[in-house]
């Protein structure tokens, strides 16, 4: 003897899973018209796993900056790094150094 499947039990089930996705419950494909939705699986990956999951990277990446001692600004001001003021101070004698091995190189 074959068991029967209560389908309108599993459709109610897999509704009440899909209910905070925003997606309609599965319907057969014989009643799937404008207004009604067929699961789409790759629908439902997107929001239930790449979306969330898109969302946490976002709040880690803001944390971190958040976190970084030299401020979340676009533009970093030199002052900020010690090692500015002795490579301009300097620019002029890496530029004949750097002059006399590009010479060399010939």
């Amino acid at each position: 003897m074959m068991s029967t499947i209560d389908t309108s039990a599993s459709r109610r089930i897999v509704a009440r899973f899909l209910e905070p996705f925003g997606i309609q419950g599965c319907k057969p494909r014989r009643h799937v018209g404008h207004a009604g939705r067929r699961i789409n699986l790759r629908e439902l990956r997107r929001r239930a796993i790449k979306l969330p999951m898109k969302r946490l990277g976002h709040s880690i990446e803001d944390w971190v900056a958040n976190q970084s001692p030299m401020g979340n600004s676009s533009i970093i001001d030199a002052k900020a790094f010690e090692w500015v003021e002795r490579l301009e101070e300097n620019s002029e004698v890496i530029r004949q150094e750097l002059t006399k091995i590009m010479v060399a190189s010939r």
